[in-house]
Parts: structure tokens; C-alpha cells; sequence
């Protein structure tokens, strides 16, 4: 459909409207690309188009669907539901052992077949010397056979195990979360409140400036702390709670300067000092400098 101007509206019931002036609508009927179609043109002075959009329309998802997600659980619950996954997770090795158990039938005759039959004069030098050439090849069949089987009953023990040991790992960061993220308030005024009255000149600027970089570091602290639990790299406790203890020294170090009256961040205090300690340096400097007295 070409048309030279139109109006484009949204009606009611979720619909589009197109109301388009002096254009053609084009149209090909029958099986494309071949020679049995059928074209057709026809021209308009106004031409109305509709539109139906409800299939865009955002279906909003029931709360009831996330309530065993785990960042929708409470204290209590992540409790019980991380007693449930480490429990779940302790039963893997029991269960693992019961499914290859019925390929490992030799391992109950280890401490008595070899021990009570009669010494070989000659040690074989391989395997393969022990077992009849008639048959070493079903013998070789079978034991890959019941390796592969082994082997695909631990991938999926194991791909199972890793599931649940992930959603553990999702489950202990929320839990410490609930913490964490409420003491950080606590840290933030440790550091925020000193440096209001230790900074004392300069306005808002500096103590913002100082206020956002404490935050910027909290952040990234928290957020490395976060995905180091997730890959498996740390444990939750040092992991959740790597921002808080890196940054509650610095809160208390503030807060006792401010109570001291420190002046950590008055810059006429440093200009002083150097001053002080320039003569010392200007004397060492000399005194290397000056050639030795023979």
C-alpha cells in the first residue's frame, strides 16, 4: 500500500488506525515466484487500514508464580530451604554409589580370590597375559561397555550435583544479603558523618566527591564479592560480606579522627608540614653533596 499522505491514530479495543489518501494498493494472489498469480492494482482516494496490536499487550505474570524463587524468601524460609539443599546434596554420593555398584562386582572379591589362590611363579607383564586369546576380545567389549556406563551415570550424578550446588550458592547469597545490605546503611553513616565534620571547607562539592567515591568502592566490593560465590571461587560468608569488612575499619578510623578533631583533610595542615620537614630535607641533601673531609 502506497499512499501520498495519512493519518496514523490509536483506536479502541487495542487497535491502529491507518487513514490513507490519493495512493494504490498492490496485491499478489496464487503461488509466488511463478507465472501462476494473479496481480492486481487498485487505486484510492481514502483507504482505511486497522490494525489489531493485542497480541503486543504486556500480560503481567501472577506473584504467585515467583513465591519459591529464592530472592523472594524470607529469612526463615531461606533457612529451611537451604536445609533441604544441603541434605539433598549429601544424599548425591549415597545415590551415585548405589548406581555403580552393579558395574563394580569384582571389588567384593579383592580381599579373597587373590589372597587364597595359589602364587604365580612368573608375574604377567600385562592384563592381557591373564585372559585366554578366545576371550580377550568380549572381555575388552565388556569392560568398555561397563565404563561408559559408569562414566554417563556420574556425568548426570554430577551435572545434577553442580544444579544443586549453584542454587545452594544462590541460596546462601540471599540469606546473607538480608544482612548485609542492612548493615551497609550502618557503614556508609560511619564513613558519610566524619567526613561532613572532618572536611570542613569547600562546601558540599568535596564531601560529595569523597561520599561517592566511598559508595563506587562499596559497590564494586560487594558486587566482586557477589560473583566470586557465584563462580565457586569463595565462600559465601567472606564472599557476602567482603565490602563490610573492608570498609567498617575505614568508618571507625573517620570516626575517631573527627572525635579527635583531626584535620585528615584540611590541606593548610599538610602545606605546614612540609614546610617544617623541608629544612630537614634541604640539610640531608647538603650533607650529601658536600665532598668528604680528608
Amino acid at each position: 500500500i502506497v499512499a501520498k499522505s495519512g493519518e496514523m491514530k490509536a483506536g479502541g479495543n487495542n487497535l491502529l488506525e491507518f487513514n490513507l489518501r490519493d495512493g494504490w494498493r498492490y496485491e499478489e494472489t496464487g503461488q509466488h515466484y511463478t507465472t501462476n498469480t494473479d496481480y492486481t492494482r487498485m487505486g484510492f482516494q481514502e483507504y482505511r487500514k486497522t490494525f489489531d496490536l493485542s497480541s503486543f499487550k504486556l500480560n503481567k505474570t501472577e506473584d504467585s508464580v515467583f513465591k519459591d524463587n529464592y530472592q523472594m524468601l524470607s529469612v526463615r524460609q531461606l533457612g529451611s530451604a537451604i536445609d533441604s539443599l544441603e541434605k539433598t546434596n549429601k544424599s548425591y554420593q549415597t545415590k551415585t554409589l548405589s548406581e555403580i555398584a552393579p558395574y563394580l562386582t569384582f571389588s567384593r572379591y579383592l580381599d579373597t580370590g587373590w589372597i587364597e589362590s595359589p602364587p604365580i611363579q612368573k608375574p604377567a607383564k600385562s592384563m592381557n597375559a591373564l585372559i585366554p586369546d578366545s576371550a580377550r576380545s568380549i572381555t575388552l567389549d565388556r569392560t568398555i561397555s561397563q565404563i561408559n556406563n559408569i562414566k554417563s551415570n556420574i556425568d548426570v550424578s554430577a551435572a545434577g550435583y553442580e544444579l544443586k550446588r549453584r542454587e545452594l550458592r544462590l541460596h546462601l547469597i540471599e540469606w546473607h544479603r538480608k544482612f548485609t545490605m542492612s548493615l551497609a546503611c550502618l557503614v556508609m553513616f560511619l564513613i558519610g558523618a566524619p567526613l561532613g565534620s572532618i572536611i570542613r571547607k569547600g562546601g558540599l562539592g568535596t564531601p560529595l566527591v569523597f561520599a561517592v567515591a566511598f559508595f563506587v568502592v562499596f559497590f564494586l566490593l560487594n558486587n566482586f564479592g557477589i560473583k566470586l560465590v557465584k563462580e565457586n571461587v569463595l565462600q559465601p560468608i567472606p564472599g557476602m560480606w567482603l565490602a563490610t569488612f573492608i570498609l567498617t575499619p575505614v568508618g571507625l578510623f573517620l570516626t575517631y579522627k573527627a572525635m579527635r578533631d583531626s584535620q585528615l583533610f584540611n590541606q593548610e595542615f599538610y602545606f605546614r608540614t612540609l614546610k617544617k620537614i623541608a629544612p630537614l630535607i634541604a640539610r640531608l641533601k647538603n650533607r650529601k653533596q658536600a665532598p668528604a673531609i680528608q
